[in-house]
């Protein structure tokens, strides 16, 4: 098969510069590739995403040589352009030029794939392999891993300023197998704001495992922002260790791209933990958005909320698979998951799927999901009242999303990521 061949091509290449101690995860990566190879629609998580597409693009691996790329283009379009502290990665490279790290803390370490000696990318492989073992995409994204950053914030440190971690891909027709390990030590609390931009119009790839771990009351506040091109592919893995007392706060929102994935799981460790995930997805032409989430609640008096709104026009779909699991020991767990969908047009199509699995007997859990249109009443309601038809259109949209950015904790923030709903939306 034509792209197997091509992708064991790039392996070995690889292969031939690893050291004898990352050889072994690599080589393990791509051995259960080999065997899963690309998901297809009979597996069950698979189930209506297909993979045909990634198939048939025959991606290379993005060089260490980027082009020159126009910074104001891109400053133009970051989420928070003021932010003190900003993290920039152009295909791959960290970029000091246009970064600002100086002004980081002591107590918070970042650390690069390529300024990484082989026993710290050995602990990193180490660490992910068991994310690279879930299918045989993110098995392939452990074959091509040349890439990535970690990110430790050291115990008792509190950073007021959020971090904004900027991946901006310039070059056309290649892949970034990328890694993240981000770990907070005990009452460590920091909020990080993740954004992928692109400046090419043709097609690429992001695929991306991420590991977060949060020590005793830990506090990660994370917003991913998927602006990728209309090309653009982007494929995600994320693992989630949470100990005792600590907060997860993750929303995310797709709001543009060819075809996206999202697989997000948070595994509640210690008790009192909490986790909020929450995201919204925008969804038009033919494009797909897809995301698959899990909250495990492992041990007794944990808590928490899930919360995704989808935007669907043209002929976009959107998959939707949110799974809860409480254990027979997770005792007094409260956990509350939604899901909501708004079709803009006839061609438009959801797929969602909430699931609870609980072992406990004495928890408190829901769920719901709804697909609807825009509600005509309101809408003649607007309408009667003076208000042009299309702003009624847009008021109701808007209505409808705003309150995903509005969990977010960090007020400033918030007001950003709304604003950039708006935009994006149209409204």
């Amino acid at each position: 098969m034509e792209v197997i061949n091509h992708y064991q091509e790039q392996y070995q290449e690889l292969s031939s510069q690893d050291a004898d101690s990352t050889k072994l995860y690599r080589q393990q990566a791509w051995e259960r590739f080999s065997t899963l190879r690309f998901p297809t629609l009979k597996v069950e998580d698979w189930k209506y995403t297909s993979t045909a597409a990634l198939q048939k693009l025959l991606f290379t691996l993005t060089t260490n040589k980027t082009s020159a790329i126009d910074w104001q283009q891109v400053s133009r379009r970051l989420a928070l352009p003021q932010a003190q502290h900003i993290i920039v990665l152009v295909d791959g490279q960290l970029k000091q030029d246009y970064s600002t790290i100086n002004q980081l803390p002591s107590a918070i370490t970042l650390q690069h794939w390529a300024d990484m000696n082989e026993s710290e990318k050995e602990a990193l492989q180490k660490e992910l392999a068991q994310l690279h073992h879930t299918d045989g995409l993110s098995a392939l994204n452990g074959a091509l891993l040349n890439q990535g950053i970690c990110i430790h914030v050291a115990k008792d440190c509190v950073l007021a300023e959020p971090i904004l971690l900027v991946h901006v891909t310039t070059q056309p027709m290649a892949a970034n197998y990328a890694a993240q390990h981000i770990m907070l030590g005990d009452n460590a609390d920091v909020t990080i704001v993740e954004q992928y931009i692109s400046l090419t119009d043709d097609s690429y790839l992001n695929s991306v495992v991420h590991k977060y771990c949060l020590g005793n009351n830990a506090s990660l506040n994370y917003v991913k922002l998927q602006q990728e091109g209309n090309q653009g592919f982007h494929l995600s893995y994320t693992d989630i260790e949470q100990s005792q007392d600590s907060h997860f706060h993750g929303s995310y929102f797709a709001l543009s791209g060819q075809w996206g994935r999202n697989n997000i799981a948070t595994r509640l460790m210690g008790k009192h933990a909490h986790a909020t995930m929450n995201g919204m997805y925008h969804i038009t032409h033919k494009s797909l958005q897809d995301f698959h989430t899990l909250i495990h609640h492992q041990v007794a008096e944990c808590s928490s909320s899930e919360l995704f709104k989808g935007v669907l026009d043209g002929a976009g779909r959107a998959v939707f698979n949110g799974r809860i699991v409480v254990d027979q020991d997770a005792q007094h767990t409260e956990s509350q998951q939604a899901n909501h969908n708004l079709i803009l047009s006839d061609q438009a199509e959801v797929d969602t799927k909430p699931q609870l699995e609980i072992f406990a007997d004495d928890v408190k859990c829901a769920h719901g999901t709804t697909i609807g249109q825009i509600n005509e009443e309101q809408w003649f309601y607007l309408c009667s009242r003076g208000i042009d038809k299309e702003l009624a259109k847009k008021m109701l949209i808007e209505g409808f999303v705003i309150d995903v950015a509005g969990q977010i904790n960090n007020t400033d923030l918030k007001h950003t990521i709304e604003n950039l709903l708006r935009e994006s939306l149209n409204v």
